[in-house]
């Protein structure tokens, strides 16, 4: 339609001009130049059009995506499957639902961290139902062009509507579903968002309508607009929760049945010793065993092709070509040991040692690592005590034997720094902030922020004190562990407790958690 009106107006243009030559020389320079912005302007505006329609279809939006993969593809997540089955028997069969009255959800929404297997379930939902299914990333709704990111969402909502019942799938939805700031800066986001919310209201909905199901995937929930999050919108917002221990293992064992894997691997004790690996970090700790079994030339992967795989996903790749001098390698040596010391004579309160060495992995000389058995949810102060005394042991254990500081204790400060914040803001374990929940979006005075400054450099002074005090009353066993990984370069939990228990026991009852 704009182009035939385009068309009409070019055309009357060239009447007009006609016309006015014939009437007199003075108005024929005049018509020409009219005759030339005409045509200039009908090309301009021709061309704007053609380009902007190409500029929308560019991302192929519309495109059908297939997905083999159903539930059985997803390992764990057994809560967010069962919640999502409704959804597959919505569009599998409508009319088990109809019946009494129940109208199938518009959109469902699956928040969680990176990795966790968002995007999987989604494609699980749409192979189990065996529907249309059309994926995109929020991203691909933003240009610079105005008009072009509402005009592909409806785009995509047509081509939907047509392949109905159907699924919408947005990952990374906070790309175009983000709070409206009401800045003219940001209109061509606030115009995308509410061309979404128009779709999702359905309007054109009735019993006979074959449904559309609108899927969104995020990390950050907290950033999507509340008119997006509403009943009737997004209707179910289903949480796809880190695997805990048994899941890992559903995880472990799936991607295990494509790899060639000896049958005395124990997948058990890896679930145990990866909390807070993602199913994306598991798969890819899998892939990492496989490439190191087929560098060693093992015929199947082995346990201890596992292991290495899991503390590289962890700790970095072993620098091996990165040499020490030997004054770094002992203040080295002297950092880690005072940061597993600490671990061993807090050890009620804090997570088992793992494994120290003084071997450069990523941008650290050495690591003192922890693992646990175990998948911990709730934290006591205590435990948050023992964790910043733990961190704070290296630099406590350089200044004890070498009576000078070194840099390399500034991430241990990071980390340290981090948790006592956590403390005062978010806890309520300060006696002076009290049980307040302190959000930095939210204005608090000079007065509380130097306050809560404070409190946090309290708690950092106080642990720091406590853990010098500590491990000068063992300055003795700091020696003797530091002298052994200098030697040695690696020592594993076992290689310190039989070392320790050829000398003397590490068992003090009377050290206390300090009162921060």
């Amino acid at each position: 339609m704009k182009r035939i009106k385009i068309a009409l107006l070019f055309l009357l243009c060239n009447v007009v001009a006609t016309e006015t030559i014939r009437a007199s020389d003075f108005w024929r320079d005049v018509a020409k130049d009219v005759i030339v912005g005409s045509v200039i302007c009908a090309g301009s505006m021709l061309f704007y059009q053609n380009f902007k329609s190409a500029i929308i279809q560019a991302n192929a939006l519309t495109l059908l995506k297939d997905s083999d993969d159903t539930f059985s593809s997803v390992a764990g997540h057994d809560e967010a499957k069962e919640e999502l089955k409704d959804i597959v028997d919505f569009l599998k069969n409508p009319e088990k639902f109809q019946r009494l009255g129940a109208r199938i959800p518009t959109g469902v929404l699956l928040t969680g961290s990176p990795g966790s297997g968002k995007t999987l379930l989604a494609r699980a939902i749409a192979g189990e139902a065996g529907c249309s299914f059309f994926s995109v990333n929020g991203a691909e709704f933003v240009e610079m062009y105005s008009g072009v990111g509402p005009a592909r969402m409806r785009e995509l909502y047509r081509a939907a509507r047509q392949h109905a019942p159907s699924i919408i799938f947005i990952d990374e939805i906070d790309a175009v579903g983000r709070h409206r700031s009401g800045n003219n800066d940001h209109g061509e986001y606030d115009n995308t968002l509410l061309q979404l919310l128009v779709l999702m209201d359905g309007f054109e909905k009735s019993e006979t309508t074959k449904p559309i199901v609108f899927i969104g995937a995020t990390n950050f929930k907290e950033a999507l607009d509340d008119a997006l999050l509403r009943p009737g919108r997004f209707d179910r917002i289903v949480h796809v929760p880190l695997p805990d221990i048994k899941n890992r293992l559903k995880i472990l064992e799936y991607f295990a049945g494509f790899t060639l894997i000896d049958a005395r691997v124990d997948l058990k004790e890896i679930a145990k010793t990866t909390a807070g690996f993602s199913g994306a970090h598991l798969k890819n700790l899998m892939n990492e065993a496989a490439i190191i079994a087929s560098r060693k030339d093992h015929l199947q992967v082995q346990q201890v092709d596992l292991i290495e795989a899991r503390d590289k996903v962890i700790y970095g790749r072993a620098l091996k070509s990165c040499v020490l001098t030997e004054k770094q390698k002992r203040i080295t040596a002297v950092h880690e040991s005072g940061h597993a010391l600490v671990n061993l004579l807090l050890m009620k309160y804090s997570v088992p040692l793992y494994k120290m060495t003084i071997v450069p992995h990523g941008e650290a000389l050495g690591f003192t690592g922890m693992l646990s058995s175990e998948d911990h949810y709730v934290s006591s102060k205590e435990e948050l005590v023992a964790r910043i005394m733990m961190l704070l042991g290296g630099r406590a254990a350089e200044e004890l034997t070498f009576a000078q500081l070194s840099t390399g204790a500034s991430n241990d400060f990071k980390h340290a720094s981090q948790l006592a914040q956590e403390m005062v803001r978010f806890y309520g374990m300060s006696t002076e902030m009290g049980t307040v929940f302190y959000d930095m979006n939210n204005r608090f005075s000079e007065e509380t922020l130097q306050r809560i400054d404070q409190q946090v450099k309290r708690i950092i002074q106080k642990c720091y004190e406590e853990t010098k005090l500590l491990l000068a009353k063992h300055i003795k066993d700091l020696k003797l562990l530091s002298d052994r990984l200098f030697t040695e370069e690696t020592l594993y939990n076992e290689d310190i407790q039989a070392l320790f228990a050829q000398e003397r026991a590490l068992d003090d009852e009377s050290i206390t958690i300090p009162s921060v």
